[in-house]
């Protein structure tokens, strides 16, 4: 979202509405959509046969979660700061981010979710899962996005509107780009997304995994590169939470 969100943040208006309820439980579903992802592999045929299919598969699903993680980054790295919380209380907004990447879509947190979600469900190779996790990306978000948009409107009222008429919801336009005001900042993005990178190495390697299991022509050495995978992962996002918590980088978690 285009404000800032805080802990002590009062209920809007909106607060009982569906969308809102989807806010403040945002975090939750994409434990849902891996577990259905899991479900469909280990149950069904699917596109992956044998090793060269798999490594395909699983190429293109970490290409569209980097690509995903590159849409956030663009989106954090280089916002205002103080914008964008991950509050789950209610919506807030002290500032409306409309330069950078928010000038090419208003929900760029969220255009990168899917690209997320699209990666884990493509490592499944099944068109089924692909299929579903774009049905519920689209049940889950289009209700959260409309609530966002409300009360954007209703806090930034004809700034908001310009904003909106210039730049799309969900899919990208170049039409009226602006540079952000604020340098890219790695350490910034960093700090305040890697849990949703964590989250993707271990979706994507319980995916895989699970992809391993349902297919007999799959061995033992894709397995143990995906373990490997999780295993640095793991040791990765330790380090950054020991690290941040002992107060070594920046503070901060952005909303999405």
């Amino acid at each position: 979202m285009g404000g800032s969100n805080h802990p002590e943040a009062t209920p809007t208006p909106e607060a009982d509405d569906w969308g809102s309820r989807l806010f403040r439980w945002r975090s939750y579903p994409p434990v849902f959509v891996v577990a259905l992802i899991v479900l469909i592999t280990l149950g069904s045929p699917r596109a992956i046969s044998d090793e060269t299919s798999a490594v395909i598969w699983s190429g293109v699903g970490i290409a569209l979660g980097i690509i995903g993680l590159a849409i956030r980054a663009a989106a954090i790295a280089a916002a205002q700061p103080g914008t964008s919380g991950r509050s789950t209380r209610a919506m807030t907004a002290d500032a409306l981010n409309s330069d950078g990447m928010y000038s090419v879509v208003r929900h760029p947190l969220y255009l990168g979710n899917l690209f997320l979600w699209l990666g884990v469900a493509a490592i499944s190779g099944h068109p089924l899962a692909i299929a579903s996790t774009v049905a519920l990306f689209g049940v889950l978000y289009r209700p959260i996005i409309r609530a966002e948009d409300r009360f954007l409107r209703r806090r930034f009222g004809s700034e908001f509107e310009r904003w909106a008429k210039r730049t799309p919801s969900f899919l990208p336009s170049r039409r009226s780009v602006f540079p952000s005001r604020f340098p890219f900042n790695a350490r910034r993005w960093l700090d305040r997304d890697y849990h949703a990178v964590y989250a993707f190495v271990v979706a994507s390697s319980v995916v895989g995994l699970a992809g391993i299991a349902a297919q007999s022509a799959l061995r033992t050495p894709a397995s143990r590169v995906w373990l490997s995978y999780l295993i640095a992962g793991t040791v990765i996002f330790t380090a950054l939470h020991v690290l941040r918590r002992t107060g070594h980088t920046g503070r901060g978690s952005e909303k999405g």
